[in-house]
């Protein structure tokens, strides 16, 4: 097919900006070679500048060598930091989203109302509802304190392998996950957790993530045994 115009794209990549040219030229046959069309047209010309004040590390605080730290990949553009900080209220709102659907339907289904105490308050109350998660993989325990248990459980998602986010995992976060869910043996997270607790009550439980189906497991050995003693 024959035409009598060529439009040719140009980008300049440099380590401050990228420019871009579009240029657009005319000839009466298009069989000429690059050398016989002759002068083009500009049509369009950009530039996009990276402004280094405005990188930040990943606590959010602001570079004091940005330029270095771009040409070393460190840095992260005002852009990205809107996005990972987008990225959290999305999370926080889906987190609060689904404990607000759980406590609705508890007060459907009678197991508690807007008087029950999903939490642990008073004296002496502290792992309280690690201990009732613990007991209620094998024995009963009673709707409101299953409310409880199944909230709790709710807090956490739990690691699901992703090949998008395998990428962005530090090594040692996926080999410690493994590591935990191995030394479960048998027994569901509550249970693992409390004795844990019982042996150092101090025991921090941040960032003590296992695997997505670990969770799934505890919830239906809990869910069965607790179905032998209640029959809603």
């Amino acid at each position: 097919m024959e035409s009598n115009k060529k439009t040719v794209f140009g980008f300049d990549l440099g380590t401050a900006s990228i420019g871009a040219a579009v240029v657009r030229y005319c000839s009466g046959n298009a069989r000429h070679s690059d050398e016989e069309w002759g002068d083009g047209e500009i049509v369009r010309t950009m530039v996009r500048t990276i402004h280094y004040s405005s990188y930040y590390n990943d606590k959010g605080s602001a570079i004091k060598d940005p330029e270095g730290a771009f040409m070393r990949g460190k840095g992260m553009s005002v852009t990205a930091m809107r996005r990972q900080k987008r990225g959290m209220r999305r999370n926080l709102f889906r987190y609060k989203l689904r404990r607000d659907r759980l406590k609705a339907l508890f007060c459907e289904t009678g197991m508690a109302d807007s008087e029950t105490k999903l939490a642990e308050v008073g004296k002496n109350t502290t792992h309280e509802t690690w201990h009732l998660r613990a007991k209620a993989a094998t024995e009963e325990i009673s709707l409101e304190e299953l409310a409880r248990v199944l909230l709790q459980i709710n807090k956490s998602r739990g690691y699901k392998s992703n090949r998008k986010t395998d990428k962005k995992e530090p090594g040692d976060d996926l080999e410690g996950i493994k590591q935990r869910s191995e030394e479960l043996a048998g027994k569901t997270i509550g249970q693992k957790t409390y004795e844990n607790l019982v042996i150092n009550r101090h025991k921090s439980q941040k960032k003590q993530v296992y695997y997505r189906q670990d969770y799934v497991d505890e919830f239906e050995k809990i869910w069965e045994t607790q179905a032998q003693y209640h029959c809603e």
